[in-house]
């Protein structure tokens, strides 16, 4: 549903430079680097409802900001020049705090499941956080950078694209569930409510199916 309404949404939204989206079910929300904000979209009317205080992110040298999730009644959104992630309530898109950590590095990806949020970075380290930004631990350490996360619809998993590898973890015990060989790296991942993976690369799209 999101990827087919996207296009006209933003459309008729008249976003600049629209780089990021995540939906709660009944909101779009959408990063605009260039404007270092995220504008809220009612879904039922497609009606832009507001835009956020400017976040001073911005685009750094060679670094865009296109990661954000929601999780209870916050907005979580990816500052990769900064080097941390703002914290906005989703409603009201009003900043409540942000939160950085020695390593977090070029932060890529965030995603939230079990009162935890991942943070994805260009160094290979898969973070893990409370809701309200306090550390817990070092989840991965990858090869390669961590490009993109997605929850399934179950939100006991965690799909983690890095490198030419998508591997499945489980968020209570933190295991590796499954690993998967994909045709190159993946810079986005959606999971539909069937538990089926789309990934995106810079030159294709891929399927996957998985097992618990």
């Amino acid at each position: 549903l999101l990827s087919t309404l996207a296009a006209d949404i933003l459309l008729s939204a008249k976003l600049r430079d629209p780089r990021g989206m995540t939906t709660d079910g009944d909101f779009l929300y959408v990063i605009e680097p260039l404007q270092e904000s995220v504008t809220l979209i009612r879904l039922d009317d497609r009606e832009r409802v507001r835009t956020s205080p400017t976040l001073g992110f911005g685009a750094g040298p060679g670094v865009i900001t296109r990661a954000c999730t929601v999780a209870g009644s916050s907005l979580f959104v990816c500052d990769p020049y900064g080097n941390r992630v703002h914290i906005l309530d989703k409603t009201t898109l009003a900043h409540a705090h942000d939160f950085g950590h020695p390593r977090i590095d070029r932060p890529t990806s965030v995603a939230a499941a079990a009162g935890k949020v991942f943070v994805g970075n260009r160094g290979g380290a898969l973070l893990v956080f409370e809701a309200d930004g306090t550390f817990v631990r070092v989840l991965l350490q990858c090869e390669r950078d961590v490009r993109a996360l997605a929850i399934a619809p179950d939100g006991q998993h965690l799909f983690v694209a890095t490198g030419s590898w998508l591997q499945v973890l489980s968020v209570q015990d933190w295991k590796t569930r499954q690993a998967l060989k994909t045709d190159g790296p993946l810079d986005e991942l959606c999971v539909d409510i069937t538990g089926r993976v789309q990934g995106f690369g810079r030159f294709r799209a891929q399927s996957f199916e998985w097992r618990v």
